[in-house]
């Protein structure tokens, strides 16, 4: 298993859970993200958190996000480094 760091928030309305990943993230296969933030959801809930699992990573100068359109503005509003500042929690994760 891998330990993740994630940004857990429990904001007005909702939980939301921040997944930063390095840019090899973003080379992956829509089929293979999907499959990751399965996953991902199933330990974090193992773990006792819930919510929403956002993965996020960065690729030179631009952050992406896989969330529910809802979230984006939300999301938007976070720079990387305020993102990376967030982390809160660890998770194991099994890949």
């Amino acid at each position: 298993m891998t330990k993740l760091n994630v940004a857990y928030f429990k904001e007005i309305g909702f939980e939301l859970i921040l997944v930063p990943f390095d840019d090899s993230f973003g080379k992956k296969s829509y089929d293979e993200k999907r499959e990751v933030i399965k996953n991902l959801q199933l330990d974090i809930r193992l773990s006792g958190m819930k919510g929403t699992v956002v993965p996020i990573w960065k690729s030179e100068t631009y952050k992406y996000f896989i969330a529910p359109i809802a979230l984006h503005p939300f999301i938007r509003g976070f720079s990387w480094d305020e993102v990376v500042s967030r982390v809160n929690r660890e998770v194991s994760f099994r890949n």
